[in-house]
């Protein structure tokens, strides 16, 4: 417990990391960069882990730079799926599933409307990927950003 407690108190919480458009990692604390990250992260052994593709198919890099694309913030937005979970077929591979075109941010308040439900369009190739592992009755629910 006192190694976790000594890590909040440096600041050294995963949300708080930040990718510079360098691909350098920084503690971001009160908005201002105020110590460099990667000897951290080397020490924790995550070095290696940050550009190693994941199950999902990209790196959390990827993953980091794909939510910085869209706005992701940490104290306004939930991380969602456009295509639900619960509509694809049993079986489904991870990467399709949490797919980067399938994921968007939004606010607890739209996160908890949405529920289960279809909300925002997918891109065009990756709705003709995904396609063949949505539940029959689901597939004329989506939609495509042209």
């Amino acid at each position: 417990m006192d190694k976790i407690k000594n890590d909040y108190k440096k600041g050294m919480t995963l949300k708080e990391w930040k990718l510079t458009e360098e691909g350098q990692y920084y503690i971001n604390k009160n908005n201002s960069k105020t110590h460099h990250a990667r000897y951290h992260l080397k020490l924790r052994n995550l070095i290696k882990k940050i550009d190693k593709p994941t199950i999902q198919g990209y790196s959390l890099k990827q993953l980091s730079e794909h939510l910085n694309k869209i706005g992701y913030d940490t104290s306004v937005n939930q991380i969602d799926h456009k295509i639900p979970i619960s509509w694809f077929e049993d079986g489904t591979p991870p990467h399709i599933v949490n797919h980067l075109h399938n994921i968007h941010c939004l606010t607890p308040t739209e996160n908890k409307a949405k529920k289960d439900h279809f909300a925002h369009p997918v891109e065009k190739s990756y709705y003709h990927e995904s396609f063949p592992f949505i539940k029959s009755m689901y597939q004329q629910s989506i939609s495509i950003d042209e």
